[in-house]
């Protein structure tokens, strides 16, 4: 189902390359894994610790982003991500190589759920208990690093990722 989401998906878009997460059955020899460092989609499945970091400073892991990394014309990267929660939609709007590289400056998370696709902070994107009934974009909420774009296990398990909320600031002017 998730492919033929992303096919139709990018059916609006410009895209001149793209490869496969790790995690994936590739069925055209496409690995990000083969395309490391210095490369036009930053960071793959078994990166740890370095590509993006969430707006308190902190690292991010990409394992929310391990389908298919999508580069498009004007320069975006667009990861689709089916595990942890997932589906998963993130883009970095300027691409790996510009920076900053933060989730919530240039990176941004949409969470499609059912008929729907929901900025990562919109009402219904988040679990309230767990995340002081409130998403907000700064570097003081949410967990400073983390595996996933909402975190699991753990004493921070459930709390969105800082700078995951401000994809629902930008988009709704919140």
């Amino acid at each position: 189902m998730l492919d033929e989401f992303v096919e139709e998906f990018l059916k609006n878009f410009e895209v001149i390359d793209f490869c496969y997460g790790s995690s994936t059955n590739d069925p055209t020899g496409k690995n990000c894994a083969n395309n490391k460092k210095n490369s036009w989609q930053g960071i793959t499945f078994s990166d740890v610790g370095t590509g993006y970091k969430t707006l308190a400073g902190g690292y991010f892991n990409a394992y929310n982003m391990n389908y298919k990394v999508v580069l498009l014309k004007n320069g975006a990267v667009i990861y689709f991500g089916k595990s942890h929660g997932g589906p998963w939609i993130s883009v970095d709007v300027n691409g790996y190589k510009k920076g900053p590289n933060v989730i919530g400056k240039d990176f941004f998370i949409v969470k499609p759920n059912g008929t729907k696709a929901l900025p990562l902070g919109a009402e219904g994107s988040y679990d309230k208990q767990k995340n002081n009934n409130e998403c907000l974009c700064d570097k003081n909420h949410g967990a400073s690093s983390a595996n996933y774009f909402v975190t699991v296990g753990g004493s921070e398990s459930g709390k969105v990722v800082s700078g995951g909320c401000c994809s629902a600031y930008y988009l709704y002017g919140k």
